[in-house]
């Protein structure tokens, strides 16, 4: 049995990076000078966290909102759960589910592949495979190359995806949606007319991947 902390296509060792690690990304490079601030209440604490939150959330449109419930009220299968740690529940057909950033891992034989999730499974694949294809380095137009091959797997993932979201209309409205995009984008690419529905969908992955925070908060 070999242990492949991946998902399926060309964003493997990405995904285990944004996921295992997601906890600790925010805080940036921000210098705190500690015995200049004067100490806050803890109500005035949580006043700004809120304030901040539904900040981000009046951002994003009615369709993100529900995509951020969904994600909130998702519950961790009690089935087949093999051990549990602090940030992974890992289960007995080789899916690992995260706990601090939603998000998946699969251990496969390679000369088999990897099982299918269960149903209850499903969600944090979804998520895992739609956030796999954001990649905050694909805005250079220049290179026509790299676009065409991030069309290529990022439509392996949102199809992979859309499998499983058939029960769970905002996954399945936005994966609709975005797939649409990229279709569009990869028939005319490197036409100059491709940049229109190849930024509105990496505008929908931007905006999935803000609102999978907003729901993680």
């Amino acid at each position: 049995m070999k242990k492949v902390y991946a998902l399926i296509g060309g964003f493997l060792i990405f995904i285990v990076a944004v996921y295992l690690f997601s906890g600790n990304q925010g805080n940036g490079n921000r210098e705190v000078y500690a015995e200049k601030e004067k100490p806050k209440e803890s109500e005035d604490i949580i006043d700004e966290i809120i304030t901040e939150k539904e900040k981000d959330t009046e951002k994003l449109t009615g369709e993100y909102i529900k995509i951020i419930r969904q994600i909130q009220d998702y519950k961790f299968p009690t089935n087949g759960v093999v051990k549990e740690d602090k940030t992974t529940v890992y289960y007995d057909n080789g899916y690992d589910l995260f706990k601090n950033g939603m998000g998946f891992a699969v251990a496969y034989d390679p000369n088999i592949g990897p099982a299918e999730p269960t149903k209850e499974q499903y969600i944090p694949v979804i998520v895992g495979l739609i956030h796999s294809t954001y990649n905050e380095e694909i805005h250079d137009w220049e290179d026509v190359n790299a676009i065409s091959r991030y069309i290529e797997e990022a439509l392996e993932q949102l199809d992979q995806a859309k499998v499983y979201a058939e029960e769970y209309p905002p996954f399945s409205d936005w994966l609709d949606e975005t797939i649409g995009y990229l279709n569009k984008a990869k028939g005319i690419v490197p036409n100059i007319e491709a940049k229109v529905p190849f930024r509105k969908a990496l505008t929908n992955i931007e905006n999935f991947v803000e609102a999978k925070e907003i729901a993680e908060e």
